[in-house]
């Protein structure tokens, strides 16, 4: 008798009543992960990152209900002709949780946190042929974990280990400079990508002489940081033009006087970061007698996402190789949980990621039948290679295709593509995205010649490394470059996304240039696009003249008809679904107490710890008042 395939989801999903409607964040970054195993063989069949659906940045507001909760995720499963009651087992929601016991959840002792255990595995598990046969030496390092199953005050925020063949080591406490990029963004009111940007973008240096070995194991030292970065600033911003030449380099007149206050304060910051991060390796080096030339390097947690650290820590130890999946931050989570909790029932599992893309399709043809976009449609027709590369030349162009990268970075699916060999390119995209002009635009490189045009240079098929580029390459591609002359590299394979590549050969074949510009297509402010729809009221508000769309060239017209002004509607109605009186009347209900907002959002940063307790309860509500005023303390 032939065994029934199995299915399992991982969430990393949230519900509360008050935490909806005051929109607390609870956790950051949320989605949903479906698993189908046959024997030994386990399949990612979808992840779902909830931003792309509901359009929310970061998607951090929880379900207001339960019933809520698996009505979305049953709009998710229908999809595959399933429903919850088809699930073996989900994990890692406890209004959905079918295991009680958070061991199930634990690799190694319970002095680490669950968050960071999770985005270690979502690296170290993504490929089991490299975890069974390889040394990997493994970090995750964030701004510190949620609360929401877990006191994330308790134990270490942060873990590093080391995998020998499938044999995994104890974890080990590291320090995270997530913890430092999280404070500097908060401080400048900036990304931590664009903060990374423009640490390299100007040519001003403060001569920092201050002490930069520090050291923050644990969520609650955080104070540690704090302070270094309160000293940097007052340091930087101190600084007068007579100071130039003695205490800092001068200003960038290219920047604004904040912009380059900015950027030398995270030139520090980013010192101390790869110090940190360099002591951390040597240290599981050394306790675990590996050569980093035998040894991959897994970097997980929103840290990775740092593409100058991840290449200056390559070149140099000279690991062998890098691990790590597209999703590194957040999004990765349910990633991670799930390939955790299939390892521990599955250990001789075969699994295998493969590529980015496993998120949501949409069908071209289906949209066609809505006739909403028809009167913008000039022309349909298939793909031809040598039009693509006469399109990129007039111009940038909207590229969907197929399934959408997971992460937080478009790598060839949800993309505007351009020609790097002007610099203008890089300037109409920047205004396209409503970015400042500074901001570098990322390339994508054939696999088979990184090593011609960038130094030191690897495969990096998730755009996680920085390189240089060679001097006498620089003349032809200026659109891609960083003003260091360094760019953040994407390589391409005709096993990762083979009809992107067989634009970017024929590119090269007509140009003689092996290289695309590549930005996220989406609008200031708005998540990568999911949906056809959204990629069309884009292009039309942008103006473009051409899109690709699942293999079919479109040619656009009547863009001045298109009144719409704002990025298309989402499927965000069941966060938005509560009127103003609605949101008052149950605002009372459930908060009875008047417990104030800073107070209700302190206590659901530990939901872990609040999560039975009844909020309606005078006593419980003084309770939180006075456990958050020793936390504070």
């Amino acid at each position: 008798m032939q065994m029934k395939n199995k299915y399992y989801l991982s969430s990393y999903i949230t519900q509360n009543e008050l935490a909806h409607l005051i929109k607390s964040e609870m956790r950051t970054n949320q989605g949903i992960a479906l698993w189908e195993v046959d024997g030994d063989n386990v399949t990612l069949l979808k992840y779902w990152e909830l931003e792309r659906i509901t359009g929310m940045k970061k998607h951090n507001i929880p379900f207001y209900s339960l019933d809520d909760m698996k009505s979305f995720i049953n709009d998710r499963l229908s999809e595959f002709n399933l429903s919850l009651d088809d699930i073996d087992e989900v994990l890692g929601t406890p209004e959905l949780d079918s295991q009680s016991d958070n061991a199930v959840y634990k690799l190694g002792n319970n002095d680490f946190s669950i968050h960071t255990i999770c985005h270690i595995c979502s690296a170290i598990l993504s490929e089991m042929r490299v975890f069974n046969n390889e040394t990997i030496v493994a970090l995750a390092v964030d701004g510190g974990p949620d609360g929401y199953v877990q006191n994330k005050y308790k134990g270490y925020g942060y873990c590093g280990l080391v995998s020998k063949k499938g044999k995994i080591s104890e974890l080990q406490p590291i320090s995270s400079p997530g913890i430092l990029w999280d404070m500097a963004h908060n401080v400048f009111h900036m990304q931590e990508g664009s903060l990374m940007a423009l640490a390299t973008a100007s040519d001003s240096v403060c001569y920092y002489k201050g002490n930069l070995d520090l050291e923050c194991k644990r969520l609650k030292d955080y104070y540690i940081f704090a302070d270094f970065i309160e000293r940097v600033k007052e340091e930087v911003y101190s600084l007068t033009d007579s100071d130039a030449g003695v205490c800092f380099s001068g200003f960038d007149e290219r920047f604004s006087e904040e912009e380059n206050r900015i950027s030398m304060c995270m030139k520090i910051i980013q010192d101390a970061s790869v110090k940190m991060m360099e002591k951390n390796i040597e240290q599981l080096l050394e306790m675990y007698d590996v050569k980093p030339e035998d040894a991959y390097l897994s970097i997980t947690g929103g840290y990775g996402l740092n593409c100058p650290t991840n290449s200056h820590l390559m070149n140099k130890f000279g690991f062998k190789d890098y691990i790590a999946p597209p999703c590194v931050d957040d999004t990765g989570i349910a990633l991670g949980l799930g390939l955790l909790m299939l390892y521990k029932k599955y250990p001789n599992m075969k699994f295998s990621l493969k590529n980015a893309f496993h998120g949501q399709a949409d069908q071209f043809d289906l949209f066609l039948q809505t006739k909403k976009f028809d009167n913008y449609i000039e022309e349909i027709s298939d793909i031809d290679y040598a039009q693509v590369t006469e399109d990129l030349i007039a111009g940038p162009i909207v590229w969907f295709y197929g399934d959408a990268e997971i992460g937080p970075r478009a790598l060839g699916h949800r993309s505007i593509l351009g020609d790097p060999r002007y610099l203008k390119t890089k300037d109409i995209l920047n205004v396209l995205k409503q970015r400042e002009w500074w901001r570098p635009i990322a390339p994508i490189i054939l696999e088979e010649d990184i090593r011609e045009w960038f130094e030191n240079a690897y495969v990096s098929p998730y755009m996680l490394h920085t390189m240089k580029i060679k001097p006498e390459k620089a003349q032809f591609v200026p659109s891609i470059l960083h003003l260091d002359n360094s760019a953040r590299v994407q390589t391409i394979s005709p096993d990762n996304c083979k009809v992107l590549y067989d634009v970017i050969r024929k590119f090269k074949e007509i140009t003689g240039v092996p290289i695309i510009c590549n930005t996220s297509l989406n609008d200031k402010g708005e998540p990568i696009i999911n949906k056809i729809n959204e990629c069309f009221n884009f292009a039309l508000r942008k103006k473009f003249k051409v899109i690709y769309v699942n293999g079919k060239r479109i040619c656009l017209k009547n863009h001045d008809l298109f009144t719409e002004r704002v990025p298309a509607k989402r499927n965000n109605e069941l966060f938005n679904k509560l009127n103003d009186e609605d949101i008052k009347v149950l605002s009372k209900k459930f908060n009875p107490c008047n417990i104030s907002r800073d107070n209700l959002n302190f206590a659901f940063q530990l939901m872990s710890l609040f999560r039975n307790i009844d909020l309606t309860d005078e006593k419980n509500a003084l309770f939180i008042v006075k456990y958050k005023r020793i936390y504070t303390i």
